[in-house]
């Protein structure tokens, strides 16, 4: 389970999938057989590279509505606070 806090915010059916799209990736990568491409890193690269914009793009969504979050509470703190000075 201590790859789930590399990615967190993933189901765990989504770490997985990804962790067994990746490993079949890599093996293909390291270890190929007759019948394969020589050359199959571009298949690697671009699944690792998509997996790791994806991660970048929702994790930037995630902090974004925590921010928002954290903004609302702060407003309405601070608009409770001088409410309570008028009175």
């Amino acid at each position: 389970m201590a790859g789930l806090q590399l990615f967190r915010g993933l189901v765990s059916q989504e770490y997985r999938s990804l962790a067994a799209l990746l490993t079949l990736k890599f093996y293909t990568y390291f270890t190929p057989k007759d019948g394969q491409p020589n050359d199959n890193s571009s298949s690697l690269f671009s699944t690792c590279s998509a997996v790791l914009e994806d991660y970048v793009a929702k994790e930037s969504s995630l902090l974004d509505l925590k921010t928002e979050k954290l903004e609302l509470a702060q407003g309405t703190e601070g608009a409770e606070g001088q409410s309570r000075l008028k009175n």
